[in-house]
C-alpha cells in the first residue's frame, strides 16, 4: 500500500497484491469475494470526484490506484 498526497495535487492511494493463491496453506480453498468490492470502490471514488484505475501489475498480481481531490483546495474552495 502506498499513500501520497498534497493539497494541490490531491490524494493517491495505490494497492498492489501478489499473485492470488487458489489454496490456503491447509489445502482448503481460498476465500472468494462477492465480486462487488471494486465496483463499490469505483462508485464511491466517482461520487467524490476522483478516478480509479485497476488491472494486472505485470508480475501476476493486481494493482488498484485511486486518486481523490483534496477537498477545499483541489476544487478551488
Amino acid at each position: 500500500v502506498q499513500l501520497t498526497g498534497t493539497p494541490r495535487h490531491g490524494l493517491t492511494v495505490e494497492v498492489t497484491t501478489h499473485p492470488p493463491h487458489t489454496r490456503s496453506p491447509a489445502g482448503q480453498p481460498g476465500p472468494t469475494g462477492s465480486g462487488f468490492g471494486l465496483l463499490g470502490i469505483t462508485e464511491r471514488v466517482e461520487a467524490l470526484g476522483g478516478t480509479m484505475e485497476r488491472g494486472a501489475d505485470g508480475s501476476g498480481g493486481h494493482r488498484v490506484q485511486v486518486w481523490l481531490p483534496w477537498k477545499g483546495v483541489a476544487d478551488g474552495e
